[in-house]
């Protein structure tokens, strides 16, 4: 029997998309891009913000070994070089701490990517010869309640039992300088994100907040407005 011709024509066809058709195709995909990145970079940050907090951990616990070792003594901020009283010898350069915290470590200023901030984009710019990053604009230490600075340096650093409540006060935080404090005029009203302006700054570096890590050894993340309406209770460690 043979076939009808519009049979055969139906079977022979050939499907295919219109211009119409196709742009309507590339304009939902094109919402959906627009869509889904804004929360894709939120995710990123998010997740950064997370790994930061891990990080901030590990100085929590390499401080609380340091002080089981140091008749209850944290790393000292800072105390005098016995090679060169006017000079200081900082936190970060504490060999023992350092190697807390990474045994094949040096005692510089610079730290390991695994160390450092990953959103901490000033420390990051600068990189030495094994890869590693200036971490004195990543994490400071609170340096409220300990003498300036100044020559002759004295010794800076807090003992256990004089922090009076070590899980509502401060030990490091998101900075971009080695030590940090609440009455420099730039904390209140002064940034959000990384700045060349670091001297005893806060880093507001994660969706406007900051990860703190306090005394007894937890770490938070914490917006801005929460930091400033809580300055004295984060921010004094001796009272």
């Amino acid at each position: 029997m043979m076939q009808s011709h519009s049979t055969h024509s139906a079977r022979n066809k050939t499907w295919a998309f219109t211009l119409i058709e196709l742009l309507v195709v590339i304009s939902i995909i094109a919402i959906l891009i627009a869509i889904l990145l804004p929360a894709l970079g939120s995710a990123k940050r998010t997740a950064r913000r997370t790994q930061c907090l891990s990080i901030e951990r590990q100085y929590g616990v390499a401080n609380q070994i340091y002080a089981g070792d140091s008749a209850d003594w944290y790393v000292p901020i800072s105390y005098p070089d016995l090679a060169d009283v006017s000079k200081t010898i900082q936190w970060y350069r504490v060999t023992m701490f350092r190697q807390y915290l990474d045994p094949n470590g040096t005692n510089g200023s610079y730290y390991p990517t695994h160390l450092v901030c990953p959103d901490a984009s000033l420390a990051r710019e600068s990189i030495n010869g094994q890869g590693e990053y200036l971490i004195i604009r990543s994490y400071g230490f609170n340096a409220v309640g300990l003498p300036n600075a100044n020559p002759p340096q004295p010794y800076r650093g807090f003992r256990a039992d004089q922090i009076l409540k070590p899980s509502a006060r401060m030990s490091f935080e998101d900075a971009l300088d080695w030590h940090v404090n609440n009455n420099n005029f730039n904390y209140v009203d002064g940034y959000v994100g990384e700045i060349n302006l670091y001297y005893a700054m806060t880093a507001y570096r994660h969706l406007k907040g900051v990860n703190m890590l306090f005394f007894d050894g937890h770490a938070q993340s914490m917006v801005r407005e929460d930091v400033v309406a809580n300055l004295n209770n984060i921010w004094e460690p001796l009272k």
